[in-house]
């Protein structure tokens, strides 16, 4: 496809990357609705976790596009930012389903989540290193059930 027929779907570049951006939450929502879930709360987290960093590995340009500010100018319009809300608050609530509530504690499992994924995709491209973190990031951060 050459350039200008991308104009067919889109008016501009900024428009394109937004096209791009929505779907690519479509994507990681539709992943995330097809999970079957565990009923454990850490069990639950720890799925988040793979999935998130599974996806984030697969296409290194998207994860980029949707968690890293790899564009530029590039703002997504209203819309596609309501399904990167969307996502978050799934996140969110899996993270509250595990007693995990506070704003910064959301912030810190973001940061890691993210950065997981951003260390798999730049240093183990096709591998599994941060990958296998997955599990790890989750017993280490998710304080212990009260017993």
């Amino acid at each position: 496809m050459q350039a200008p027929s991308l104009y067919e779907y889109a008016p501009s570049k900024n428009a394109l990357f937004d096209l791009m951006f929505a779907d690519g939450y479509r994507q990681l929502l539709g992943r995330i609705e097809a999970a079957e879930r565990p009923v454990d709360p850490r069990e639950l987290l720890r799925l988040a976790t793979r999935l998130f960093v599974t996806f984030a590995a697969e296409q290194p340009a998207r994860f980029q596009l949707l968690f890293q500010y790899a564009v530029p100018g590039f703002t997504p319009s209203t819309e596609s930012m309501g399904l990167a809300e969307q996502v978050l608050a799934a996140f969110a609530a899996v993270l509250e389903s595990a007693g995990v509530s506070e704003a910064t504690d959301l912030d810190l499992w973001t940061a890691t989540l993210t950065g997981l994924a951003s260390q798999q995709v730049s240093n183990d491209p096709g591998g599994q290193r941060w990958l296998r973190l997955a599990d790890v990031a989750v017993d280490r951060l998710l304080p212990p059930a009260a017993g």
